[in-house]
């Protein structure tokens, strides 16, 4: 290949012009082919691959958001894209893992950023330099991501979501992978001064411009390449395009959809006359997250060759990957419609097999759309103190490690709030019932208690304002034994059954009629 330095500000200007008119873009990674990458598709034996090994790799995520801290991409998301990743990536053997939690970044200016080399320069200051870093950001320059040869990833929030194919692109590109279309984002030279003519034969070579990723800033420089047009009969695949034999000849630089077959709809013409549609599968192309899922077999044989020979260090503490959490999530506290203090409810859940975080939220809807809690544990409960009186929240769970994020959340949960004493579990008390929990006013109902120890207090019932209906004292022996109460018939609505001692508290609800 031959390259081509221009020295001029007009001429950077006007590429610089081009590239911001052409927003929103799929990826912003400028066209480039390594020479790490010539030199391997030369000589594919001379490089590790190793192909029947797992290669454990750690990802920093930094998550960006405005100088107020707002604007986050939420976590569960990031969750669901990296669960994605992982699953884009399992096919070559490599598995990602989030390194030292999710880093939080509060930057406006990058978090919506129009400037590759403003991106560029702020990864460099604070990427981890023994991870592969990816910063997620609202704009990432008008493009869903983009990588930079000399920095690391940009991925934006809008193109992550968990059918989206994004990241895994953007992590191509970082292990040294091209578009399979290279050289054609400019039609069929740099500047678009020859359009992409696709009824017509293609020519034997096109030009492209990377100025913007090359290894430095260089002030005032175009940098120009020159590729060979890939032939349908792969007579020059070796050298043309991404140089890979097994990704076929696509010339499409925008984005687009596949058909049934997983190919596009447009059909383009190579240098030789033949005509051809791109297939849609492959994850570097361009087309629609519904049709790209899939490295080809060389591509992955180069991303693996590419961490052992130029990112050695992300391999050289392998980590024992932990097993996948399980998604049946047994919810404690609150109980279904149970009523709780308004001022002190304990989330309570199961521990979770190879769980080593959860996510809570706590909504005043079920689908969630807006938070009253909204926490990253690592302990199976979580006391909030701030709810509001006399409300209907849902609250739900979800586990995960840092390898395994693919689960899912938890059924939600109702409960309501009340103005109740804070509860607390009795020592030795092993159940607490109330039954039937909805009756007609002025009827009886039962209490069982079931304890290891004897219990001396009270059980009192009250509404959700906290007054006092009725109240009567127990001596309760160990074992199980059952009361008998009676509602009034001037009750009407959810009352709390509470017995209350000198160890703790518990409430049940009653729904009177």
């Amino acid at each position: 290949m031959k390259k081509i330095f221009y020295s001029t500000s007009i001429i950077l200007l006007i590429i610089h012009t081009l590239a911001y008119n052409q927003k929103p873009y799929p990826c912003g990674t400028a066209p480039q082919k390594s020479e790490w990458l010539e030199a391997f598709q030369k000589n594919p034996t001379a490089y590790k691959i190793a192909r029947d090994s797992l290669l454990v790799v750690p990802m920093t995520i930094h998550s960006v958001g405005s100088d107020s801290g707002s604007g986050h991409f939420a976590t569960d998301r990031i969750l669901d894209a990296f669960c994605t990743l992982n699953e884009d990536f399992e096919e070559a053997g490599i598995l990602f893992y989030i390194k030292d939690d999710i880093q939080i970044i509060n930057n406006s200016a990058i978090n919506n950023h129009t400037d590759y080399y403003v991106g560029g320069r702020y990864m460099n200051e604070t990427a981890d330099p023994n991870s592969i870093n990816t910063f997620i950001v609202s704009n990432p320059v008008g493009n869903c991501g983009y990588n930079i040869t000399w920095s690391h990833m940009m991925l934006g929030k809008n193109c992550a979501g968990p059918s989206d194919h994004t990241w895994a692109h953007e992590v191509g590109h970082h292990f040294s992978l091209p578009h399979p279309f290279l050289g054609w984002e400019g039609g069929q030279s740099y500047d678009g001064s020859i359009p992409a003519d696709f009824s017509n034969p293609a020519p034997e070579k096109i030009t492209y411009n990377y100025t913007q990723f090359f290894y430095e800033w260089a002030e005032d420089t175009l940098i120009v390449d020159t590729a060979f047009v890939e032939k349908v009969d792969r007579s020059n695949c070796e050298f043309a395009a991404d140089g890979f034999c097994d990704t076929p000849a696509d010339y499409i630089a925008n984005r687009w959809n596949c058909n049934n077959d997983l190919q596009s709809n447009q059909t383009q013409t190579d240098p030789n006359g033949e005509k051809f549609q791109s297939d849609g599968t492959l994850i570097m192309s361009y087309s629609d997250d519904n049709c790209a899922r899939r490295f080809s077999g060389e591509q992955m044989a180069a991303m693996r060759a590419y961490l052992f020979d130029q990112r050695p260090e992300v391999l050289e503490n392998p980590q024992t990957p932990l097993a996948a959490v399980e998604e049946n999530i047994q919810m404690i506290y609150p109980g279904v419609d149970e009523a709780v203090a308004f001022n002190s409810v304990e989330f309570q859940w199961e521990e979770v097999p190879n769980a080593t975080k959860y996510l809570l939220q706590v909504s005043r809807l079920p689908s969630f759309p807006q938070l009253n809690v909204n926490e990253k544990l690592e302990a199976n409960s979580f006391t909030f103190t701030d709810l509001e009186l006399g409300r209907t929240y849902y609250w739900r769970v979800r586990a995960y490690n840092e390898f395994s994020t693919c689960s899912s959340w938890s059924d939600s949960q109702k409960f309501t709030t009340a103005e109740i004493s804070a509860v607390a579990k009795i020592d030795a008390l092993n159940d607490f019932k109330v039954f039937p929990s909805i009756l007609k006013s002025g009827n009886s109902f039962s209490i069982q208690i079931d304890s290891d120890k004897p219990i001396e207090g009270t059980i009192q019932i009250m509404d959700l304002t906290g007054k006092v209906v009725t109240t009567e004292a127990i001596d309760h022996q160990i074992g199980t034994q059952v009361y008998k109460m009676n509602t009034a018939e001037k009750m009407r609505g959810l009352y709390l059954v509470g017995l209350l001692t000198e160890r703790g508290k518990v409430f049940r609800k009653l729904i009177v009629d």
